[in-house]
């Protein structure tokens, strides 16, 4: 059964909205003035450390995660409201945290190996002091506040570590990079434990408290099952962008890997402003397409229409505009301006693969998003290898507009294919319409 509003005490969509929109701007736009302050610094080798280790470090994050932003969000969508639909939403949590615990320790063991044989230096340092942050991420509750409808409050906490990295950067800038480690390290693990004290509070304030239920084994299974193909749908994009900064890095240097993370941080700003209008609108997909899923392109389209035309608009301006502003910029950031201006056209393909590929996730269809993303993935990574030898960054792009058409493609005619079956099972004998 669909969650009715009156069921959970959430916020209006454009109070999720106007809250999500903040929380970014504190957290990643803080984070951006702070490496833009480094730009003109000239530390670019600064730069590119750290943002490399934080993009790895957030990676590592999301698997953690395990999926639960979206699955514990959906379930709660999909069980009901009342004591009941809580009681079976928190022991979904609960499950899930089992098994986000014990990737956490495997992250955690793993990469103490990893230290143990390098150098001391940034890496070491870095990850020494921020990678327990990954076991306290382990009990978020980020997807249960989605799930609530309040997505708004979880976009305001969730920026938290990368508002106290950014306050650290500033301070890193005159230290010695073994020390600068330490103290961004330091300022991410910190910004991880205020997020999830800080969650677990507006829980309770909310009239939810996190009480324990120990979980079904069986439960415990299909949360990790359940994670595991949601990640092989939602990871290949991630992974993605690490792979291509560590190709810049190999292929162009540290300092023109530096420029490409903050060339791609804007562009995944921009990213990140179309996706908060898709995930508020995230619960309206699930129930439309409960009721029916007969024409999921067209319903994909009007549902999430809002963040086609966002991202249409945001990447036409991005592109012209900073061809506009380049002959007049100083120096020091022409190659950032320059590099923002031949990344932008990924915004535009990109969206228009991600709101299908969302649609699919709503339907719970998480086998064929994967197959797509997995697709995507694939030809970006073909590409993104031998093209930036040739024509520099813009190798990136036309590796990853490459990939979202091909699936964009590959989604529609799964989705067709789909239709197809399901007409075929409706004219069997003994089988019951929709």
């Amino acid at each position: 059964m669909a969650l009715q509003s009156t069921d959970r005490p959430g916020f209006s969509r454009r109070i999720n909205l106007i809250s999500l929109v903040v929380g970014f701007g504190v957290g990643q736009g803080s984070l951006f003035l702070a490496q833009t302050w480094l730009i003109a610094s000239g530390e670019l080798k600064l730069l590119g450390l750290f943002g490399f280790h934080l993009t790895l470090l957030v990676l590592a994050s999301q698997i953690v995660d395990w999926g639960g932003l979206v699955i514990l969000a959906r379930n709660a969508l999909l069980e009901g409201g009342g004591t009941n639909g809580w009681a079976e939403a928190l022991e979904s949590y609960w499950a899930l945290s089992f098994v986000r615990l014990s990737i956490a320790f495997l992250f955690t063991i793993t990469i103490s190996i990893y230290i143990s044989l390098i150098d001391i230096g940034f890496s070491y340092s870095y990850l020494l002091v921020s990678v327990p942050g990954l076991i306290i991420w382990s009990f978020n509750v980020s997807g249960l506040l989605d799930g609530l409808r309040s997505s708004g409050l979880t976009g305001l906490t969730i920026p938290i570590p990368y508002f106290v990295s950014a306050i650290a950067l500033l301070f890193a800038e005159h230290l010695s990079y073994v020390e600068a480690g330490i103290v961004l390290g330091a300022a991410y693990l910190l910004g991880i434990v205020i997020t999830v004290v800080v969650q677990w509070i507006i829980l309770k304030k909310l009239g939810f408290p996190l009480c324990y239920i120990r979980p079904k084994k069986a439960l415990v299974y299909k949360m990790a099952k359940e994670g595991a193909i949601y990640l092989a749908a939602f990871l290949p994009g991630q992974v993605l962008l690490r792979i291509q900064i560590l190709f810049s890095n190999l292929i162009l240097g540290i300092e023109a890997s530096g420029v490409f993370i903050y060339g791609k941080q804007i562009i995944n700003m921009v990213n990140q402003m179309v996706a908060f209008v898709r995930r508020v609108e995230f619960p309206k997909l699930v129930n439309e397409l409960e009721v029916t899923s007969s024409n999921i392109i067209g319903i994909s389209i009007r549902v999430q229409k809002l963040g086609l035309t966002l991202a249409f608009f945001s990447g036409i301006i991005l592109w012209f505009g900073t061809l506009l502003i380049l002959p007049i910029i100083p120096d020091v950031f022409s190659d950032a301006v320059t590099t923002v201006s031949v990344l932008s056209p990924v915004i535009i393909s990109g969206v228009l693969f991600s709101v299908l590929n969302q649609s699919l996730i709503a339907k719970g269809e998480f086998s064929k998003a994967a197959i797509a993303t997995n697709t995507v993935t694939i030809v970006a990574l073909a590409i993104s290898w031998p093209l930036p030898h040739i024509i520099g960054f813009a190798g990136f792009t036309i590796a990853e507009v490459s990939g979202h058409f091909i699936g964009i493609a590959l989604a529609i005619f799964m989705y067709k294919k789909g239709i197809k079956t399901e007409e075929r099972m409706s004219t069997l004998p003994g089988s019951l319409s929709r």
